[in-house]
């Protein structure tokens, strides 16, 4: 088994325009480490990265494939395109126009987190790359995933800095976080999310 990374490309101009779909990847494009995984390497980097954009762009082959295409796109992670890169081992392919393009050199990590793209945590210590655990991982399951965003969704309606400053939670998550785990009762909308300050 190999470990296949995908990072995705958050290159933008001046105005804030991708440049990344209209130039492909360039050196010095800042990337994002989003998704990691081990993958067979029958037929050589270019089939593996191959089997990536079918998988991350919502066409498994297979049902272990289909089980990483959930998994990726349970962290609310954008489809593979053009400029995105594939890290099969240690020989990284650019997602081009039609086909693939060898990068050379190493990348420029980013730590962004945007709208599709979500880095995984850092590696530290004692970890290497593909052993990191997240919020929607396909470790974790459906209830962890939902847990995770209910609380993401309460602390930002509670607390609308909560992701930078060290504001104290307001003592409602743990309920919202129980519903979300077992989900709504069958029949049921589900519950419309109170902070108990409103």
């Amino acid at each position: 088994m190999i470990t296949v990374t995908i990072w995705h490309n958050i290159a933008r101009d001046a105005d804030g325009t991708s440049t990344a779909m209209l130039n492909g990847h360039q050196p010095g494009d800042p990337m994002v480490r989003v998704f990691t995984y081990q993958a067979d390497p029958a037929g050589g980097p270019e089939a593996v990265a191959e089997d990536a954009f079918g998988i991350f762009n919502g066409h498994p082959r297979c049902a272990s494939d289909g089980d990483l295409a959930r998994a990726y796109y349970e962290r609310e992670l954008r489809s593979l395109s053009k400029g995105d890169v594939v890290v099969i081992g240690e020989v990284a392919l650019a997602v081009a126009s039609a086909g693939w393009t060898p990068v050379s050199g190493s990348l420029n990590e980013a730590r962004a987190d945007e709208h599709g793209t979500h880095p995984l945590p850092a590696v530290g210590p004692g970890t290497a790359p593909g052993d990191e655990t997240v919020p929607g991982d396909h470790r974790h399951g459906h209830r962890a995933v939902r847990a995770h965003r209910a609380r993401r969704a309460l602390r930002r309606r509670c607390h609308p800095r909560a992701a930078r400053s060290s504001l104290p939670g307001c003592g409602c998550e743990p309920e919202a976080v129980a519903y979300y785990q077992r989900g709504p009762p069958p029949g049921r909308l589900p519950l419309h999310l109170r902070c108990g300050r409103d």
